[in-house]
């Protein structure tokens, strides 16, 4: 008589999947600062969810680098156009920042 054990591949699989951290497999859309920005923003997000899981396996060769530092420059000259004090935003208080 045939029993519908789970084998012990399937077992370990199981196991696998519980203890291994990832990112969930849509993450929730938030736009950027600005409208000109979202590209370089998703392409950023889609960059390091496939950077992440290995990066937990570790590896620290980040090739999301390049894209960051794009949208990066994106929002300071959006948080520049709209006038936007970043020591205004952190809670410091302190304008020479």
């Amino acid at each position: 008589m045939a029993t519908n054990q789970p084998t012990s591949e399937a077992t370990a699989d199981k196991q696998k999947q519980q203890t291994e951290p990832s990112l969930p497999a849509t993450l929730p859309s938030v736009p950027s600062l600005s409208p000109e920005c979202n590209q370089l923003k998703e392409q950023y997000d889609a960059c390091f969810k496939d950077f992440f899981p290995r990066f937990l396996q570790g590896q620290r060769t980040n090739d999301c680098d390049s894209l960051f530092s794009s949208y990066k420059e994106c929002v300071m000259r959006a948080v520049k156009a709209k006038n936007i004090h970043l020591w205004e935003v952190d809670g410091t208080g302190d304008s020479a920042k």
